[in-house]
């Protein structure tokens, strides 16, 4: 009897521990599509990535700007350049170039290469597939050759800024991502715009 006194609180504290566990497993598909999901004041969540990089695209391709940078039909070839974080928080500017892209890559005005962009090739096997090791132990016919990657006559970068502001237990965030698209003939600013968030927030006053 003194024996199942004495593990009660231990069953009860394991069973407390279980329960609040099984609590926090809850797991709730959203639809990426939405607007829907977790919101934060002072940082880009990545619903705001999906809002700024529509904006921005449904801008570029309606200014009419990459008419007249096709190649005898065929889309304007575009390298990524570098997206500049000015914010005051680590960004992976990635998630907006890639869904810049990918949407330009679907318009079939804009073709992305990936045999060199600000950061290097985004695809090395395009480079070291024309430099292979022991190369005459290929058969030579299926070998790349040397001068035939296309080169890039159009470059996208762009900048992410952010200013903030509080006022007791409110809170603001200003963020501005901007974009521009450069002729690299020329060196000249074809295009360039902007999206700007503004999300505004309460703390609580007991900090939770």
């Amino acid at each position: 009897m003194k024996t199942s006194l004495f593990l009660l609180p231990f069953l009860c504290a394991a069973l407390l521990l279980s329960t609040g566990c099984r609590s926090r497993t809850h797991v709730e598909r959203m639809d990426p599509n939405t607007t829907q999901g977790l919101a934060t004041v002072d940082q880009l969540d990545f619903k705001d990535y999906q809002i700024a990089a529509e904006g921005l695209i449904n801008k570029l391709l309606s200014s009419g700007r990459l008419d007249g940078y096709n190649r005898n039909g065929a889309p304007a070839v575009m390298m990524v350049s570098t997206i500049r974080n000015s914010s005051m928080q680590h960004i992976d500017t990635q998630l907006l170039t890639q869904r810049v892209t990918i949407a330009l890559d679907r318009s079939e005005k804009v073709v992305t290469t990936t045999a060199h962009s600000g950061r290097g090739a985004m695809d090395p096997a395009v480079v070291e597939s024309r430099d292979l090791p022991n190369r005459e132990i290929y058969d030579p016919t299926t070998l790349q050759r040397t001068g035939t990657a296309i080169g890039a006559g159009l470059s996208l970068a762009g900048e992410i800024t952010q200013l903030t502001r509080r006022d007791g237990n409110r809170s603001e965030s200003y963020f501005m991502i901007y974009m521009t698209v450069t002729d690299l003939r020329t060196g000249l600013a074809i295009w360039q715009d902007a999206e700007e968030i503004v999300k505004q927030g309460t703390r609580s006053r007991f900090g939770f």
